[in-house]
């Protein structure tokens, strides 16, 4: 799991991550890269979440909690029974 940050106080971000213990890598984003990974995927909201299988694809967008949970967990049995 990755989480990319838009926001524009990279310190704010630090101190997000440090009080919430994200167990994924955290990458804040500026300037024009920025830009660019908002027009390339439509980021519309933030957060915003892309599931992503094995092969880049993405498999579901703008998941939340439980929803996020199940998801995750059925690509990962999926790729695991494919074997």
């Amino acid at each position: 799991m990755l989480g990319i940050s838009l926001d524009e106080d990279p310190e704010a971000v630090r101190a997000f991550l440090k009080e919430h213990k994200l167990p994924w890598r955290q990458i804040v984003s500026q300037g024009e890269k920025e830009k660019d990974i908002v027009q390339r995927y439509g980021v519309t909201t933030i957060p915003a979440t892309f599931l992503i299988d094995g092969t880049g694809k993405i498999q579901r967008v703008d998941l939340r909690g439980d929803g996020l949970e199940k998801a995750v967990t059925a690509l990962l049995e999926r790729k695991t029974t494919v074997r």
